[in-house]
């Protein structure tokens, strides 16, 4: 079991990234290795997590992040309706907004905050 301090803090990535998802839902049991195969995905030692279907209660933060993005994007609308400018401003909009969960600070203040301390746990100094 993991804890909040376990993890990297929450932040929001958005991307048109349709393929990603057309293969998830058409092989939703299909290993995240073969799936990263035929999409072309070369970047390794990412963790990933696939909830269980119909299973909320397994990704409460994105079922969070889905509610406020839906402020911007309403419901029913393709992410093609919009520029890749207009989703990344709506990224940078979620990821200066205070969360709760992160202690009142921002995904941006506290993912700046756990590459820092990544930084500087695997920098080497000299007296």
């Amino acid at each position: 079991m993991s804890t909040a301090e376990d993890r990297p803090p929450t932040w929001t990535f958005l991307t048109h990234h349709a393929r990603v998802l057309i293969e998830v839902a058409r092989d939703p049991e299909a290993r995240v290795r073969d799936l990263a195969a035929r999409i072309g995905i070369t970047e390794r030692g990412v963790p990933v997590f696939f909830a269980d279907p119909h299973s909320p209660w397994q990704r409460a933060t994105d079922e969070n992040t889905n509610g406020l993005l839906r402020q911007y994007f309403p419901k029913g609308t393709g992410l093609s309706r919009w520029s890749a400018g207009d989703i990344a401003a709506v990224a940078a909009v979620l990821n200066a907004r205070p969360r709760k969960s992160l202690g009142w600070r921002t995904p941006a203040e506290a993912f700046n905050d756990h590459l820092d301390s990544l930084l500087s746990s695997s920098v080497a100094t000299t007296p």
